[in-house]
């Protein structure tokens, strides 16, 4: 039978050594850890705010499984630099968090103000184990929020599993694992008979992609429903082995998680007609009284590859994504107006530099292209990407959850014939696709380290916020903007701009000078135009633009390479950027 066990930390183990987030290298599995951490301080957040005592009470309490998961723990300090909860050790609780030092002296209070912001940080450091001899680092996640710093804590294990290496495939394939799992949970809660027959059913496109399918399992053990194998469903898990002798029971019980964890065992590959177990790294839920689970097989896990996206490429590929989304649900809205839309080359909804929609009816017929109005009406059996192969060889690849294709084609700017890389997403009767072109900029982007890409979405947070509270107050927003105090609009290096799309600044957080000025008359240290660098980037999506521009930690009027986040909203341009080393 599976327990619902909630392994609860001991006493915060206290540093030995600060540390930048990226001296440690994180596998699969701490990747996940690290993931979590994050959302379980978001969700301590929305706690907090909706009833502080009432959250407070919940991170007091061994048995929530939100505060707990494995070897991550929350903890909560107020603006006096007080404990007010500890999920792992309440006999912390009033206890100043500047009366704790490490085994150096350091201060863990000094440690927190260094590394928490409004948009989240990261802190490393060293310690002993909980119920282990073992010392090893630790890492925080830490938010300030509401004159409270959230935190969440990661023990890397000793022995924690290495050697498994993801592809780029591999890490989209983790995507749809994750993204069935939460389709099983939102269709089961609704009706949890439909649910189990659409997972059993083989023809089902939902619960069938490929080598993935759900597996839907009662806490007391008992297999609901097996995509693979229906006629598991009434078993106790624990009655079952891996390939390897593992028993499944087990495996689930240990990762019992409201946020998800990645486990590994050895399963026969549905694509192939082998008994023989492959590794399975396979994605596990909680949700109320059962656990989801869906699995994936890495292409070659035992072989290092450095194919992972650059940050440009990452950030046009969760472009295409959002673009996806936007046609999908204009055309559940609207199909006529969408086209339309589509077909209009000023819309910046469906027009990003290289990224536009071809969207194709169940007939296989064009019903809207982004790039080629005058093929809508034809089949895509006729029309060809490049190199021979059809729209219609690259659509019977697509999923209802987004699947890439890559492909060769011709590039919609430069005209030349590259690797195009194409989300195809099944919808509403409909085939989506929208197209990126990886490194079609350069060939070469520098591997910035975790840290620096920490920073990034830092920058992305804050344009985020600022963009929301703009539109809410764009008058008290300006005006925090050019306060230049640390908080939700400038972070270190971190500070807002806003610009009209007419060109006109109209904030800045690092020179207030410079409000009023037309972009057009600004250039960075190296003699770029500022302003024909933003209006190339123009995105509603959001575009990374490097430049060169004084620091503001390091207060040099030499400029720095600079990556700056910028995203379109309304008739505004707001961006906010940082300064990788990798850059330089």
């Amino acid at each position: 039978m599976i327990r619902l066990v909630c392994a609860l930390a001991v006493l915060l183990a206290l540093p030995a050594l600060a540390a930048h987030a990226d001296d440690v290298e994180l596998n699969v599995f701490e990747e996940n850890r690290q993931d979590v951490a994050q959302a379980m301080v978001a969700e301590a957040i929305r706690a907090f705010e909706a009833d502080s005592e009432e959250a407070i009470s919940m991170m007091q309490d061994p048995e929530n499984m939100l505060f707990r998961d494995g070897n991550v723990y929350a903890f909560l300090v107020d603006g006096g630099d007080t404990f007010l909860a500890h999920a792992a050790a309440s006999s912390l609780v009033g206890t100043s968090v500047h009366g704790l030092t490490d085994l150096e002296g350091a201060d863990l209070g000094d440690l927190f103000e260094s590394s928490s912001s409004s948009h989240g940080g990261w802190v490393l450091y060293t310690g002993a184990y909980p119920d282990s001899s073992y010392e090893g680092p630790i890492k925080a996640w830490l938010v300030t929020a509401w004159g409270h710093v959230f935190g969440a804590a990661i023990y890397y294990d000793a022995d924690s599993r290495t050697g498994i290496y993801l592809t780029e495939r591999d890490r989209e394939r983790q995507d749809t694992a994750k993204a069935m799992v939460e389709q099983a949970i939102s269709t089961f809660s609704r009706d949890s008979g439909l649910a189990v027959s659409m997972i059993h059913d083989p023809g089902d496109t939902l619960f069938r992609d490929g080598e993935l399918y759900a597996i839907i399992v009662h806490l007391n053990g008992t297999i609901v429903a097996h995509g693979d194998e229906p006629r598991l469903a009434g078993t106790d898990i624990d009655t079952l082995e891996d390939t390897l002798g593992a028993n499944l029971g087990d495996i689930f019980e240990e990762n019992i998680s409201a946020y998800g964890r990645w486990v590994d065992y050895y399963w026969p590959d549905p694509r192939t007609a082998s008994d023989d177990g492959e590794l399975s790294l396979t994605w596990i839920k909680t949700s109320g009284d059962h656990m989801f689970a869906v699995g994936m097989y890495p292409e070659d896990p035992d072989t290092d590859r450095d194919d992972a996206p650059s940050h440009h490429d990452a950030s046009r590929k969760d472009a295409a994504r959002a673009m996806t989304q936007m046609a999908i649900r204009m055309f559940g809205q609207d199909p006529e107006r969408a086209a339309s839309l589509i077909h209009d080359e000023d819309n910046r909804l469906f027009h990003d530099a290289e990224l536009y929609p071809i969207v194709a009816d169940r007939d296989g017929v064009v019903v809207a292209h982004g790039n080629a109005q005058f093929v809508a009406g034809i089949h895509i059996s006729y029309l060809e990407y490049g190199g021979g192969i059809t729209l219609d060889e690259v659509f019977r690849s697509g999923s209802p959850y987004g699947n890439w294709v890559d492909h060769e084609g011709t590039h919609p700017e430069s005209g030349a014939s590259t690797l195009q890389r194409t989300l195809v997403t099944y919808s509403g009767g409909y085939t989506f696709a929208v197209g990126t072109y990886p490194r079609y900029q350069t060939d070469f982007y520098p591997d910035l380290t975790q840290q620096e890409l920490e920073r990034l979405r830092a920058a992305q947070s804050m344009v985020e916020v600022a963009a929301e509270s703009f539109a809410a107050d764009p008058e008290s927003t300006i005006s925090a903007i050019h306060s230049m105090s640390s908080g939700p609009f400038r972070d270190k290096e971190l500070f807002t701009v806003v610009i009209n799309l007419n060109g006109t600044v109209v904030a800045h957080g690092y020179d207030s000078n410079i409000v009023g000025v037309d972009i057009d008359y600004l250039s960075d240290t190296r003699g770029a135009n500022i302003g024909d660098l933003i209006k190339e980037g123009l995105s509603v999506y959001g575009r990374w633009i490097e430049y060169y521009w004084p620091n503001p930690v390091s207060n040099l009027e030499v400029g720095e390479p600079k990556l700056s986040w910028y995203k379109v909203y309304g008739d505004h341009i707001f961006a906010a950027g940082t300064y990788p080393a990798s850059l330089g």
